[in-house]
């Protein structure tokens, strides 16, 4: 299901770019650790584009780990505020001037 939803994100974020000439405030939004990547190299590479790729799969199979474990709430808590938190550092990340997303 966060495979489907992932790549639903990367062709609405990939919209919202328009190849490097729109907005890239939807991608920030959805992948904050591509994107943060993509800040910290001043470009959105191959590599940036398989980290999107990977991480809501990756975000499902931790949820479904923490879920056998007992411990979905806590897992979902934690992801949510991590995604939260990368999410502002990208966005603040791009206003430096080196990669304007």
């Amino acid at each position: 299901m966060l495979f489907l939803f992932g790549a639903l994100a990367l062709v609405a974020s990939g919209i919202t770019a328009a190849d490097g000439h729109g907005s890239y405030q939807v991608a920030t939004l959805l992948f904050p650790f591509t994107m943060l990547a993509a800040g910290s190299i001043g470009q959105v590479s191959g590599a940036a584009v398989a980290l999107a790729l990977a991480q809501y799969p990756f975000y499902g199979w931790l949820i479904s780990r923490a879920k056998a474990r007992g411990s979905l709430k806590y897992a979902v808590f934690f992801l949510a505020m991590l995604h939260c938190v990368v999410a502002y550092a990208a966005r603040a990340a791009s206003f430096d001037g080196a990669f304007s997303p």
